[in-house]
């Protein structure tokens, strides 16, 4: 999901920011470390995706751009390449910072409870949850019953088959 539209364009949280600037101060460690390679392009479209604006699509041109020039090997070009194209990166990775730290200042630190609250499935799952659950306790009961009166007859001294039937299979209200 993320790969085509990029994080960029997933809902606005403080973990989407704290993931953009991941990716970003990862990218901007690789280029100083190892240049312009592939491995670095991808994190580009994991922020971006495939259709960027227009600041993922000047910083991807850019990088490919350099990609191109660092294979022709001039250590010169290479070096100035990497101070222009951090000196793009770096007011990002500071705009995506600045925008996890006013999501924190707009929400608050998420207390205990705030944080029990977000993991709470909305309405329809509980609903759905509840109906599944019923359904499985159902399912429990009757092999239960089945097995309780296998055993009677096999004690009466009955010869009757064992219950048959799957034993995880589905039942009518989960479908």
């Amino acid at each position: 999901m993320y790969e085509r539209a990029g994080l960029l364009y997933g809902e606005d949280c403080r973990a989407k920011y704290v993931e953009i600037t991941g990716e970003l101060t990862t990218l901007r460690a690789s280029v100083e470390k190892e240049g312009f390679t592939e491995a670095g392009f991808k994190f580009l479209k994991a922020v971006y995706g495939d259709e960027p604006g227009p600041t993922g699509f000047l910083l991807q041109h850019y990088f490919g751009s350099y990609v191109k020039e660092q294979q022709g090997g001039d250590p010169a070009l290479q070096e100035q390449n990497r101070k222009r194209f951090l000196g793009r990166l770096d007011p990002e990775i500071e705009s995506f910072e600045r925008l996890g730290q006013l999501d924190l200042d707009r929400n608050g630190p998420l207390t205990e409870p705030m944080k029990d609250a977000q993991l709470l499935p909305d309405q329809q799952d509980l609903e759905k949850i509840m109906r599944y659950e019923a359904a499985i306790e159902r399912q429990f009961e009757r092999k239960l019953q089945q097995l309780v009166s296998w055993r009677r007859e096999k004690r009466d001294g009955g010869e009757m088959e064992a219950p048959q039937g799957p034993a995880g299979g589905q039942d009518e209200g989960m479908q």
